[in-house]
Formats: structure tokens, sequence, C-alpha cells
């Protein structure tokens, strides 16, 4: 009879053995599912904040660069209107000793013309 009590217990250990098992692997995948839902979480939050973080500074940055673009913009239109400014006065100066050319040439072509005139009528 020993032996039968004693076959029983280890018969019972080993069903309450297998028992404990299944509840254990039970309790592991359950765990597992939820270590994936946070996990999940945990990786969306993370993109979220990424995703933020990229868009602020991201929209910081390219303010400044507009604002560096259009401050060299104005610059660079000021210079041409200078620029254009200077060939403008230069090209009226150039006008204006064209034009006192023209009439120093048109004086002595006169004078010389007036000259002959006033020659002729002497004699």
């Amino acid at each position: 009879m020993a032996t039968k009590g004693r076959a029983r217990i280890e018969l019972q250990k080993k069903v309450e053995l297998t028992n404990i098992e299944q509840q254990r692997q039970e309790n592991l995948k359950r765990l597992n599912m939820e270590y994936a839902t946070a996990d999940k979480a945990k990786t969306s939050f993370g993109y979220t904040g990424i995703t933020f973080l990229v868009i602020l500074f991201g929209s910081i940055f390219l303010n400044d660069l507009l604002k560096l673009c259009i401050y060299y913009c104005d610059g660079l239109k000021e210079w041409g209107r200078e620029k254009k400014d200077k060939e403008e006065e230069k090209r009226k100066q150039d006008e204006v000793k064209s034009d006192e050319i023209r009439l120093d040439i048109i004086d002595s072509n006169y004078v010389d013309d007036l000259e002959k005139g006033l020659e002729k009528v002497y004699f």
C-alpha cells in the first residue's frame, strides 16, 4: 500500500506540475501581449515626440533660413539699384560730355565758316 500511495502522490505531483506549467505558459502569453501593446504605445509616443521635435526645430530653422534669404535678396536688390543708378549717372555725364563735344565741334565749324564769311566780306 505504501507503494500505491507513493505512486499516487507522484502522479498527483506530475498532474500539479503540468497544471502549474500550463498556467505559467498562459501567464507568459498574457504578459507578452501586455508588453507588446505597451511597447507599441511607447514606440508610437516616441515617433510622435520625434516627429513633433523635428517639425518644431525644422520650422525654426526654415524660418531663420527664409529671413536670411530675404535679407540677402534685399541687399542684392539694393546693390543692383545702386549699380544701375551709377551707370545711369555715368551715362548722363557721358551724354553731357558728348553734347559739349558736339557743341564745341559745331562751334568750331561755325566759327570757321563765320571767319571765312567775314574774310569774304572784308575783301
